[in-house]
């Protein structure tokens, strides 16, 4: 309702000045808002079962979203959208989440049309409407028709790359029968400490041990030069029997389904304590995933569990699961006094005594305190035999 009265010139004056001062508020105001508001799970930039077939084969967005502008030239470091630049895993999470800010920053565009109403005849309102429908909804349409087909493209490269990787690893640890792992490949070994951070933990840095092609980590818990082999185990009549299933992570796994989320789970606990965040733990946030942010928690809960034995799986049934680079860390956890196991990452073959192997797995935790009734994975038998290194 207009409750100003001013000159027609100045209206009009209005008008064309009035939609950029806006546009650049709502923009600064986005574009200073956190990652994790944009994320493509978030309730409002999820995309719908129907939008994939409406928006092409109606709407037919890939026909004419090429003639759109690209409002990024108009901002200072502004993301390009309008062409793929690259397929690179960082550049191709950057595009998701800008597609989500566009999407955001057009909607809280077309808002503002009924200010004008405060000084403009009734008919001027519906005029602005029209206008600020015209201008941002095809935006709006063209990044929710691009979001999905990142997504899908981003995570098709992680799974190819998971499978390039794989076959271009030669890491390898040997298990001795009654001895050490021997380690080959010139793997990178360094030491890490379990942290308490809030109600959750982080890893902290330990030493760093200089690097070889060849060493033996010891197996049995007596070596006096941890966490290298001394040969204790021939005089301490170590026994090491291999008791571990070589069944698969997926034969072995149950499912926890969540509304927006599902969790795999094998069993497997090395104590560590990265299922707790500080929303609580995995199991609880997989429950709860229909909030965004609680999903993405529970997300990073189950990654970081040392062991494997949590993996966050989409309802699509991608798993995800973020590639390590090789390396070996020793764990240590002050918290509770103990000197943990051997964190194993980025896809090393474990060859059992006999020769044989185990499934190969972007992650695991193997025993070094001698007592697990899992060998040769950490069972968490370090904490209830109080296993100190030193």
């Amino acid at each position: 309702m207009q409750i100003f009265f001013i000159p027609e010139w100045l209206m009009i004056i209005s008008y064309f000045i009035g939609w950029p001062i806006m546009q650049l508020v709502v923009a600064f105001i986005i574009n200073r808002m956190d990652d994790k508001y944009f994320q493509p799970n978030n309730f409002w930039l999820k995309t719908r079962k129907w939008e994939n077939i409406f928006y092409k084969k109606i709407l037919r967005i890939h026909k004419w979203k090429h003639h759109l502008p690209d409002g990024a030239s108009t901002y200072k470091n502004g993301f390009r959208k309008k062409n793929l630049e690259s397929l690179e895993n960082d550049y191709l999470n950057t595009f998701i989440i800008e597609t989500g800010k566009a999407e955001i920053m057009h909607w809280l565009e077309i808002l503002p049309f009924f200010i004008f109403g405060f000084w403009s005849p009734t008919f001027v309102i519906w005029i602005m409407l029209g206008y600020a429908l015209i201008v941002n909804l095809p935006c709006i349409l063209t990044q929710r028709y691009n979001r999905p087909r990142l997504v899908r493209m981003n995570r098709e490269k992680l799974m190819k790359r998971s499978v390039s990787m794989s076959y271009d690893k030669k890491g390898k640890i040997k298990i001795v029968k009654d001895g050490p792992y021997i380690v080959t490949g010139n793997i990178p070994l360094s030491e890490k400490k379990i942290t308490p951070k809030g109600k959750g933990y982080v890893y902290t840095q330990g030493k760093q041990y200089e690097d070889q092609e060849t060493y033996s980590l010891c197996r049995c818990g007596k070596t006096k030069t941890p966490p290298f082999c001394d040969g204790s185990h021939v005089s301490e009549g170590f026994i090491g029997d291999e008791s571990a299933t070589k069944d698969t992570y997926h034969d072995r796994a149950t499912v926890l389904e969540g509304p927006e989320l599902d969790l795999l789970d094998d069993d497997r606990c090395a104590y560590a304590r990265f299922c707790h965040r500080e929303e609580g733990n995995v199991w609880e946030l997989t429950l709860m995933s229909d909030d965004p942010d609680l999903k993405s928690e529970a997300i990073i809960a189950a990654y970081q569990c040392p062991t494997g034995r949590l993996v966050a799986r989409e309802k699509d049934g991608f798993e995800i699961d973020p590639e390590f680079p090789q390396s070996i860390e020793i764990l240590q956890d002050p918290q509770i006094h103990v000197s943990c196991g051997i964190f194993v990452k980025g896809g090393i073959t474990l060859e059992s005594s006999d020769g044989s192997t185990y499934e190969t797995r972007n992650r695991y935790v193997l025993c070094r305190c001698g007592e697990s009734k899992m060998m040769p994975f950490c069972d968490a038998s370090h904490v209830t035999c109080k296993f100190r290194d030193k």
